[in-house]
């Protein structure tokens, strides 16, 4: 059985099915509770320092943390965002 569509027009038509699909998938895992078998959980990260003191450029502005839970697998996707110059530490009076 052959389709009335020519291919160019079947074509789009599956990747807007595609498309559909992601969609439903992503919003129905972001609106399940955190201990449901499928949930997405993505957050915002203002900004992110380093514990390091010397570190110059450690310092880290809007970020995103994703933690995707499915079944029993846990996974955690981070994206640090766009890195942030700190002035030097200035050292002590008369340490020089």
């Amino acid at each position: 059985m052959r389709s009335a569509l020519p291919p160019a027009l079947r074509r789009p038509g599956g990747l807007l099915l595609a498309l559909a699909l992601l969609a439903g998938v992503v919003s129905a895992g972001w609106a399940a509770p955190s201990g449901a078998p499928w949930s997405l959980d993505v957050r915002p990260v203002l900004l992110r320092m380093d514990g390091n003191p010397e570190a110059r450029w450690r310092a880290h502005a809007f970020g995103l943390d994703v933690n995707v839970h499915l079944l029993r697998l846990h996974a955690h996707i981070g994206w640090p965002g766009i890195p942030v110059l700190l002035p030097a530490p200035v050292p002590p009076a008369g340490t020089r």
